[in-house]
């Protein structure tokens, strides 16, 4: 008896060690991305901040593969602002809204937005241009919520010295 459990022993544990170090059949494919620019056109953006947020979008929409690229641009309010058809067209002008449209910046209300615009079989990301003076909403609040679904709030400094690598 004892060498018959002696045995079960230690082919349980050639079992386990074999089954440790063994090859795995996992296959590992590279996650999709959906980024959503997120873009303040209230009446505290220049309108050179705004050209140069226009153009970060455009650099990264033509270098998207098959990564999603969506952009919203806010004030008072949020609106999605639909892609090019292809990457070889501009995007459209950011424009700004109108009378008290423009006098107000709910970054909250756009962070909600484009948490909506993530699919949920893509890894979401969100890259926010602002100069961060808001006027309605909570923008941390928001980002921490984005954070805990796993989305992470990039800033984008559009400054005439931001380097490449940070885009």
């Amino acid at each position: 008896q004892r060498a018959v459990a002696g045995l079960l022993r230690t082919g349980l544990l050639v079992a386990i060690i074999l089954a440790l170090i063994g090859p795995s059949e996992l296959e590992e494919r590279p996650k999709l991305t959906s980024t959503v620019f997120v873009i303040d056109v209230s009446d505290s953006m220049s309108d050179e901040t705004l050209d140069r947020a226009r153009g970060a979008l455009e650099d990264i929409w033509r270098g998207r593969g098959r990564h999603e690229v969506r952009a919203v641009t806010y004030g008072a309010s949020a609106r999605e602002i639909r892609p090019p058809k292809s990457a070889n067209d501009p995007w459209p002008d950011l424009e700004r809204l109108a009378g008290e449209g423009g006098q107000a910046s709910d970054t909250e209300g756009a962070l909600a937005l484009s948490l909506s615009l993530l699919p949920d079989d893509r890894l979401g990301r969100i890259v926010l241009v602002t100069d961060g003076r808001d006027t309605r909403g909570d923008m941390l609040a928001m980002a921490t919520n984005a954070a805990r679904f796993g989305v992470r709030v990039h800033p984008l400094s559009v400054a005439r010295d931001t380097p490449a690598s940070e885009l």
